[in-house]
């Protein structure tokens, strides 16, 4: 009779956890799918395991070795970000995982290198408001903290918490790769449209999209509106973003600033578009109800 083959094994360090490690094993979970957890810093379990994250003191991924604690770390990215285990596990298994090395990419960008750079005491952002900062994933995980105040006496309140918040990062986790698909996806479709359009005669600063649509600013670089039909039945007209900014809400061009918090009525007087509906007050996105009507927002904006 033959013997049935050992469960898979993953082990990380037991006590508080961090993004770094939670996301580890999240993205074991998303590549193995079952697999037994140990939570120890016990040489025994190190040794003997399949997979060993943020623990160990090796980086090996020949060896399914992932820890970054070790002299001289793990190495950096071209930005300077060093990699903690989240980064290392994802750069081995990310592509495999998402079946895409664009989406792997920008999962790494958006959510791997934020926790790396905090795992590994990097500053990625600066307050500009007094001590006001992000509330993070990190911020998040520790406010569990609570939970092991208010049950001090509990041995396993740990391991029990880890497992709370590892079904938190597997949500997060596919969601993030759903949606970067779906914009990679999106990002061909656009490039299709923006083509024909151009081999129409249209403005190469303009762009009709049936629907809301994400794509890749940095592929269109003369881009600089989309008319799309909205929700709400409306046709909506927004700046391209300017990419390179801090700021999110930057523009490549802004609406005129005499648009701007301007409604109904007083916007249609403004542009002389009588179905002119809204111009947001930071002048990145106008409203009309129709095709028409938003066209010549976009055509006035652009002159």
């Amino acid at each position: 009779m033959l013997k049935k083959p050992s469960r898979i094994t993953v082990v990380t360090h037991g006590g508080f956890f961090h993004p770094d490690d939670v996301f580890s094993v999240a993205v074991l979970k998303l590549l193995l799918e079952k697999f037994k957890l140990i939570r120890s810093r016990d040489l025994k379990y190190i040794s003997e395991a399949d997979y060993v994250v943020d623990v160990g003191g090796v980086y090996d991924p020949k060896k399914k070795r992932f820890d970054h604690h070790q002299e001289g770390g793990a190495g950096k990215r071209d930005n300077g970000i060093p990699y903690a285990s989240f980064g290392l596990v994802w750069k081995e298994y990310g592509q495999k995982i998402t079946g895409s090395e664009k989406v792997a990419a920008l999962i790494d960008e958006m959510l791997v290198q934020p926790i790396d750079a905090m795992d590994n005491g990097k500053m990625i952002v600066r307050p500009i408001f007094g001590s006001v900062m992000p509330y993070t994933i990190e911020d998040m995980f520790f406010a569990y903290e609570a939970e092991v105040e208010s049950d001090p006496s509990n041995p396993k309140i740990y391991d029990q918490i880890f497992a709370k918040v590892l079904d938190m990062a597997l949500t997060v986790l596919r969601l993030e790769i759903k949606k970067a698909q779906h914009k990679v996806s999106d990002n061909q479709k656009v490039r299709k449209i923006y083509t024909a359009w151009q081999a129409q005669g249209g403005d190469p600063r303009l762009m009709i999209l049936p629907s809301r649509t994400r794509f890749f600013a940095k592929d269109f670089p003369k881009l600089l509106f989309v008319v799309y039909k909205d929700a709400n039945d409306h046709w909506s007209i927004k700046g391209v973003s300017a990419e390179s900014d801090a700021d999110t809400f930057a523009r490549r061009k802004y609406f005129p600033a005499a648009w701007a918090g301007k409604k109904d009525a007083e916007l249609a007087s403004v542009t002389g578009v009588p179905d002119a509906l809204f111009c947001h007050n930071g002048r990145f996105i106008a409203v009309a109800k129709s095709k028409k009507g938003a066209l010549e927002l976009a055509r006035l904006a652009l002159q």
